[in-house]
């Protein structure tokens, strides 16, 4: 879905200057990439080799935006909480219920290949909207993630 969302987007702005960088990791990358050259948009997306987390994280902050699932929703794990940490905003797929809860960190909701198009042009015409987004998850990650938990086993050692 994220290639067909970003391959619309070249197909509408075809001289814009962006990139996908994405890895080569997991069951189905052979596939994406078959799936990038069937598109034609090969000169618009970077394969990077399966490489450890601490590399990965050390290019994150690169990134202008970020994608984390979009056949499934979830609401914690690791490339969430990577993007959540170092501020940058992110498209995900989400349910109603993630959309009601108010509790929850921000992101671009992104649950087809319109959206995620959109979600692109988004970002593109009102910048300073997904810049505040990421600065408001790094806060939400740092209380939720860090600070509370901490307080909690604080507690529990002292007590």
């Amino acid at each position: 879905m994220l290639i067909k969302g970003f391959a619309k987007f070249i197909q509408k702005n075809p001289t814009f200057k962006i990139k996908l960088v994405t890895l080569e990791y997991g069951n189905d990358f052979l596939a994406s990439k078959k799936l990038v050259k069937e598109l034609n948009i090969e000169d618009y997306v970077m394969w990077l080799p399966k490489m450890c987390r601490k590399e990965i994280m050390s290019i994150i902050p690169l990134a202008d935006l970020g994608a984390v699932s979009f056949s499934m929703p979830w609401t914690s794990g690791g490339v969430l909480y990577e993007y959540l940490s170092m501020g940058i905003p992110f498209l995900q797929c989400d349910t109603d219920n993630m959309k009601n809860d108010s509790s929850i960190y921000p992101y671009i909701s992104a649950n087809n290949d319109e959206e995620i198009c959109g979600a692109i042009e988004g970002y593109i015409k009102n910048k300073d909207f997904f810049i505040n987004s990421g600065e408001i998850g790094k806060k939400w990650f740092l209380k939720n993630v860090v600070q509370i938990p901490m307080e909690i086993i604080i507690n529990e050692i002292e007590s």
